[in-house]
């Protein structure tokens, strides 16, 4: 469900990846050496060890108001959407790598560890491994409801008539309390060399062995902009 909810962005962020890559160069290079930039960078090998962050589209495409939204502006079960990761730190010595990210909001957080695998082809790369999750749900929200509104009370702020107040538990198809996942992660991106910085765009999927719905079981994402630190 998360994949499908996804995949309707990712013609768009594709074009997004070569807008970036054409602004990379523009913001700090003029048009009489912007070839040279772009020729040096297919050029020079990229440094494998290396840490920093990725940004990821999935919580963009969510809405970013989604994770501060309060339990009044919860309506059904279908507002309460997952909260998943902005912000993927990670660290890469050679082909290895590890990354963490975490997400919370009123009622659910997760964690994400993820140690991986990169083959490396020039500038692009696919990558594999392991993905352990660390889930936490606290609680559903709750509605309220007037089952009968006093005749007495006035049309623009109406009294519910004592006894007739009744309330819906928004359950959502996901688990309750705290668990931990394990899953795979695959995917491919490139990257390049620029001012002294590694940069890099993603694609991944994943998989859980689990059948709740709006959940780990299988989605993607686009980590549409990465910035590395070399050492």
């Amino acid at each position: 469900m998360l994949f499908r909810k996804h995949i309707s962005v990712f013609s768009g962020w594709t074009l997004l990846y070569c807008l970036i890559g054409i602004v990379d160069v523009m913001l700090f290079t003029d048009s009489a050496t912007a070839q040279d930039t772009m020729n040096k960078i297919e050029q020079e090998p990229v440094i494998k060890n290396r840490f920093g962050f990725n940004f990821s589209s999935r919580f963009v495409n969510d809405g970013i108001g989604n994770t501060f939204l309060s339990q009044d502006e919860i309506f059904s079960p279908e507002d309460d959407n997952m909260p998943y990761p902005i912000l993927f730190f990670n660290v890469r010595y050679d082909a290895y790598e590890t990354n963490i990210a975490w997400a919370d909001d009123q009622n659910e957080n997760i964690l994400r560890f993820t140690v991986r695998y990169n083959h490396y082809g020039k500038n692009m790369y696919v990558y594999g491994g392991p993905v352990f999750w660390h889930w936490n749900k606290k609680f559903n929200f709750t509605r309220y409801f007037c089952g009968e509104y006093s005749i007495q009370s006035a049309a623009l702020s109406p009294q519910c008539v004592e006894g007739t107040e009744m309330s819906v538990e928004l359950k959502t198809d996901r688990p309750n309390g705290k668990s931990i996942w394990l899953g795979i992660s695959s995917g491919l991106g490139v990257e390049y060399n620029l001012l002294g910085l590694i940069w890099s765009h993603e694609i991944e999927v994943y998989f859980t062995p689990c059948k709740y719905k709006d959940f780990i079981c299988t989605g993607g994402d686009i980590k549409f902009w990465g910035i590395h630190f070399p050492f």
